[in-house]
């Protein structure tokens, strides 16, 4: 008989936007890291659209509101290709806040330019 082993850790990168300007990937799951510390704290699993590598996102209002959107039109993420474009921090009434651009096509629709995406990435 075959043991199965179901993961309980996954150590995976995390994605930075400020070193990362762009990000292309899709959708996997909403996780929350250090549940059994005093600071637990959400983030976005992903894979990368160009190396399959499984990341994880930061869950910031903007992030999280594209998201939202996204589980709201009841989108199929398995077909969904998110990209995310860091525009840089600016200051509301005295505190500072991340911008993003958040853009989605569907999968068939990112295979059929696959050039034209990965130069737009390279930005």
């Amino acid at each position: 008989m075959e043991t199965k082993f179901k993961a309980v850790i996954e150590n995976l990168r995390h994605i930075n936007f400020e070193n990362e300007k762009v990000f292309t990937g899709i959708f996997q799951s909403k996780v929350t890291l250090g549940k059994d510390s005093a600071k637990p704290f959400d983030v976005y699993k992903f894979a990368d659209i160009l190396t399959g590598e499984m990341v994880y996102l930061p869950s910031n209002y903007s992030i999280e509101k594209g998201i939202q959107s996204l589980i709201d039109a009841k989108t199929n993420f398995e077909q969904t290709v998110i990209q995310i474009e860091y525009l840089g921090k600016t200051e509301v009434n005295g505190k500072h806040f991340s911008r993003f651009n958040f853009g989605e096509c569907s999968l068939q629709q990112y295979e059929g330019k696959p050039e034209e995406n990965q130069r737009r990435e390279r930005k």
